[in-house]
């Protein structure tokens, strides 16, 4: 069991999925850590996940809430998230369950050692055609293009707060994470790898099926390369 954890979860347009997943995620970290809280960033959605977003935040005393105006992006909802947060770990997960809770156990040596624990999915089928081929397309680029032992850059990730403390992230969208587990490799610090589930969503529609979105991904990407090679050169 940990002693202490922060749980991030970025949520646009999740009125379908927010009150059951978070409720869900509270009564499963229960059983895994002495103290924790759930921090959830609604980025600037336009359907009802503000208003039940309220109710939860009433309901649980352990959820925080944090709400962006406008659509920033999920890697810009993260780090937010990361800024508030204020325990020994610091876990992401999706509004969609994409990753069980109770996973967690998988990684419970590695809690103990490492400074990075990286999920790493055993398959993708839960997604959609489009979201499969676009999913493996920039795991090969990422590899491709930096180079690290990491086998998930997309997934689930759990970081000890104090390595983030001088850490600088540029992306604002789906490649921060990335990003970060790169900046974070070339640092030099233990990134420990744990095999876990991927699981289909459980209500609500994917946002991340949207061609101009993985436009934007791939733009981050090569601009994230530019920045170091010509750092390194």
């Amino acid at each position: 069991m940990l002693n202490s954890l922060s749980l991030i979860v970025p949520a646009f347009n999740e009125e379908a999925a927010i009150k059951d997943s978070i409720q869900i995620y509270n009564q499963k970290l229960r059983k895994f850590t002495k103290k924790y809280e759930i921090i959830v960033i609604d980025d600037g959605s336009t359907d009802n996940t503000a208003k039940i977003l309220q109710g939860i935040i009433k309901k649980y005393k352990k959820v925080k809430g944090i709400t962006h105006k406008e659509n920033l992006g999920v890697g810009r909802a993260i780090w937010d998230g990361f800024k508030k947060a204020r325990y020994e770990w610091i876990l992401t997960n999706s509004a969609d369950q994409a990753f069980n809770l109770d996973d967690l156990k998988r990684a419970g040596e590695q809690f103990k050692t490492a400074d990075v624990i990286v999920f790493v999915r055993q398959d993708r089928s839960a997604n959609s055609n489009f979201r499969k081929l676009t999913s493996m397309t920039s795991f090969l680029l990422v590899k491709l293009f930096f180079r690290t032992p990491i086998e998930d850059f997309h997934f689930v990730q759990a970081y000890k707060r104090e390595i983030l403390k001088n850490v600088k992230i540029a992306a604002r969208d789906t490649f921060m994470p990335a990003e970060l587990l790169v900046n974070l490799y070339r640092r030099g610090y233990n990134i420990a790898q744990v095999k876990a589930k991927f699981y289909k969503r459980s209500a609500g529609r994917s946002k991340y099926g949207n061609p101009v979105r993985y436009l934007k991904y791939l733009k981050e990407l090569f601009t994230f390369w530019i920045k170091i090679t010509f750092n390194e050169n």
